[in-house]
């Protein structure tokens, strides 16, 4: 059994809906996910349009280089939540021994 619905089974709810609330946590991890791949790439184009102003005429460059490290600081924390997202999934989603079947 998977170890979400095992938790949610342990809340005294029906199979049917501890599995509908599990598929409501899991689409609400895959949302999570996808607006953070959004942000990342988002912010990884934005990073190489500046590295590419940085060749015009009267540029800022203490501006622009504070832009820069803002963006990667966007894609590494986003690549960190990506990770971390991953991992709740991985968690929720392992094989943990059935409480019923345990006492058979």
């Amino acid at each position: 059994m998977k170890k979400i619905l095992s938790i949610l089974r342990g809340k005294k709810q029906t199979e049917r809906l501890s599995e509908l609330r599990s598929q409501e946590i899991m689409r609400a991890l895959d949302s999570a996910l996808n607006n953070v791949e959004e942000q990342k790439v988002l912010a990884d184009i934005r990073y190489h349009e500046e590295i590419n102003n940085l060749g015009d005429d009267g540029v800022n460059y203490k501006s622009k280089i504070n832009q820069l490290i803002e963006y990667k600081e966007t894609i590494i924390n986003a690549d960190n939540t990506i990770q971390a997202i991953n991992e709740i999934k991985n968690d929720l989603e392992s094989e943990v021994e059935d409480v019923d079947e345990k006492d058979r």
